[in-house]
């Protein structure tokens, strides 16, 4: 029993000496180009490269799949699947960042002529476990996105700004549907209070 205990101390000192990173921070160029709300830009989602696992304290372990072979590993009669699961949570997004950013910061917009291009290069992803979010198992009921987002002029192609995404981690719920929009939500949140910093 003693040995439990002194093994339990450790982990959770252990645990409080781990220094997460910035969810978010600007590699290249500036945020400043975002603060003009009479322009637009799309976002973009891009998942091709990504690799699908567990990841813990910033670090995806081992036997994680690429992006289509978790796609052609899902099973198709749970009905959480991940095209409504991203549907949704993008629907979301995109309608929070224009109430969010309304009147303060360009807008997203699905238009033929925005003035920007801005894609989210996930390079990492741990969906979470709902048994983790129903027993309350740390970070394991969160949904965990690693990557690089890219801003482009839409008409030049020019590169703007690069930002490295180090770790956005969502609030756990036991529905997966709802823990993808809650690490959307994590991302809109962070990505626009650093660019509203670069006033």
């Amino acid at each position: 029993m003693k040995k439990i205990i002194i093994l339990c101390v450790v982990a959770m000192f252990t645990t409080l000496g781990y220094a997460k990173p910035k969810s978010i921070e600007i590699v290249s160029g500036s945020g400043k180009i975002f603060l003009d709300h009479t322009k637009t830009t799309t976002f973009i989602f891009d998942y091709n490269s990504c690799y699908v696992g567990e990841i813990s304290k910033g670090v995806l372990k081992e036997g994680a799949l690429l992006f289509e072979e978790y796609i052609a590993s899902e099973d198709k009669e749970s009905g959480e699947t991940w095209a409504p699961m991203h549907e949704f949570a993008y629907e979301k997004f995109v309608k929070n960042w224009n109430v969010m950013n309304r009147k303060r910061a360009l807008l997203v917009s699905d238009s033929d002529n925005p003035d920007y291009k801005t894609i989210f290069h996930v390079s990492c992803m741990d969906l979470g476990s709902t048994a983790a979010a129903y027993f309350g198992f740390g970070d394991g009921g969160c949904v965990t996105l690693m990557g690089e987002i890219e801003v482009f002029d839409w008409k030049t192609n020019e590169k703007l700004a690069t930002y490295k995404v180090n770790q956005i981690l969502g609030a756990g719920n036991v529905i997966p549907t709802l823990r993808m929009w809650n690490a959307y939500m994590e991302l809109l949140g962070d990505f626009t209070r650093l660019n509203m910093k670069s006033k």
